[in-house]
């Protein structure tokens, strides 16, 4: 059996572990955190709001590592599974807007357009709400002129007559796509991820179901294993995201190269899973993920 190939089921047969999981979760997080320096350390000016959507997606993963030690509960601990449900939502949330803004093969036309959109609806969605201090109250009549900047320029745009209706009513319109959509569009299994996003989305709803599967999990007092369906969406998407994100700019491109053949090989592993590959079949055999 090749190293690499030995690598591959090592990984998988980790995470089949809820601590072997987060072990493997800890490290491709804590290879993304050192990947994101790079733009920093190679002075990129253009990356725009790139390391702080980066720094959002990691923070998530981050939360649910801390969660997975246990919360104190009274006189015990608790797995806080609904909260993990939550970051986990977020999690691929925050990578498909990585992947809108930054990682889909569009013209430059569009991809402005869409960053001058997503702009444009975070600061009209930030005027409703009252300034009290002075400091604020100058920080939004400067956001005002920019949002009637943003407006008039994304007007100027080929793109403005197919999506009018989202410019001139921006609060709430974020996106061209609905997140449904862009599951489809991007680069994730369509199905597995969009099952994954709409029975995370019970717990961020505080949907009914999601308050009954709470009350039966305390009951039963829920163990770390009820998190592997959590854990192995988040490795699938620091595989992809990494992966992807590698290719952005030569000088990530050249940080990730010169890391370990066994962590580029896990990187491998949960982005092929995350686009709906099939992992090889080996005479060993990869466990049964369930």
């Amino acid at each position: 059996m090749k190293l690499r190939d030995f690598h591959l089921i090592e990984s998988y047969n980790n995470a089949s572990r809820p601590e072997g999981a987060i072990i493997e979760i800890t490290e491709l997080n804590n290879f993304l955190v050192e990947l994101s320096k790079t733009l920093f350390e190679a002075k990129i000016n253009d990356s725009g709001y790139l390391e702080a959507t980066l720094a959002k997606f990691i923070f998530a993963v981050q939360s649910i590592i801390h969660l997975s030690n246990g919360t104190p509960y009274l006189s015990t601990k608790i797995i806080d599974y609904a909260s993990i449900c939550v970051l986990t939502r977020s999690s691929i949330e925050n990578y498909l807007i990585l992947y809108y803004l930054y990682l889909d093969n569009v013209s430059e036309d569009e991809k402005e357009f869409r960053f001058l959109l997503y702009k444009l609806s975070g600061l009209s969605n930030r005027q409703r709400y009252s300034a009290n201090r002075k400091e604020s109250q100058i920080k939004m009549k400067k956001e005002a002129k920019q949002i009637k900047w943003l407006t008039e320029k994304l007007r100027q745009s080929k793109l403005y007559l197919q999506y009018k209706s989202k410019v001139e009513k921006p609060i709430g319109n974020a996106k061209i796509y609905t997140w449904t959509d862009l599951i489809k569009i991007s680069s994730l299994d369509t199905d597995c991820f969009l099952t994954l996003w709409r029975f995370f989305s019970n717990y961020a709803h505080s949907e009914y179901i999601s308050v009954i599967q709470t009350q039966d999990n305390y009951k039963n007092k829920l163990s770390l294993e009820a998190t592997l369906n959590s854990s192995f969406a988040v490795l699938q998407l620091l595989g992809l995201l990494i992966d992807q994100y590698s290719s952005l700019y030569p000088s990530v491109k050249i940080k990730y190269n010169i890391a370990p053949e066994k962590l580029r090989t896990k990187v491998s592993l949960w982005s092929n899973l995350a686009r709906g590959n099939k992992t090889p079949n080996y005479s060993n055999g990869f466990r049964n993920f369930g």
